[in-house]
């Protein structure tokens, strides 16, 4: 692979999940770097990154095509690094990661930030932050009990209401999972 087709591929990899100008908006990359990227410019390993957690395209793949761009010109097969991908990397492929649309968990999660849930981990723990799909929206909100027993759905930016969820409602929550992972932009 040569570097333009490189520069090609990575490029249609990010735009599947973001443009450019929104991924300069939450990588510290000015866009006429990423645009170097796209056409004939190699990227660092740091931008390789932020595509695999953009697109959740697993990162060990990203690298062996960057390596045969390179100028050693190595072949899959030719690369006999130490790492190997465990299982856990492979799982990136899956990855439930979403960008902000709105500033309600401001200042702890910006909007535009990037996070990552656990669909696995759908049981509330007080005081974390769990993914929800609310009105066909995807947001995340705070888990809180009162004395009730009643679940309270709070954003951390106080101009938004608390949601206040009876305890025998709970099972009608669309719960995507407990959030493990936030980037905000800087």
């Amino acid at each position: 692979m040569n570097t333009e087709a490189f520069c090609t591929w990575l490029r249609a990899i990010r735009d599947k999940h973001i443009s450019r100008r929104e991924f300069s908006k939450i990588y510290p990359w000015h866009e006429n770097t990423i645009k170097g990227y796209d056409k004939d410019r190699l990227p660092d390993v740091d931008y390789l990154y932020a595509v695999h957690q953009v697109s959740g395209y697993p990162f060990w793949d990203i690298i062996e095509k960057r390596l045969s761009a390179g100028i050693l010109d190595l072949k899959p097969g030719d690369l006999k690094l130490s790492f190997q991908p465990t299982s856990a990397a492979k799982l990136a492929s899956k990855s439930n990661l979403y960008k902000m649309a709105d500033d309600s968990m401001e200042p702890t999660v910006r909007i535009y930030a990037l996070y990552e849930f656990d669909e696995n981990e759908k049981e509330f723990s007080e005081g974390k932050l769990y993914a929800f799909r609310i009105r066909q929206n995807i947001t995340i909100r705070r888990v809180q009990f009162d004395l009730t027993g009643n679940i309270l759905l709070t954003a951390d930016n106080k101009k938004y209401e608390t949601l206040t969820v009876k305890k025998e409602e709970v099972k009608q929550l669309d719960i995507l999972g407990k959030v493990v992972m936030v980037n905000n932009p800087m």
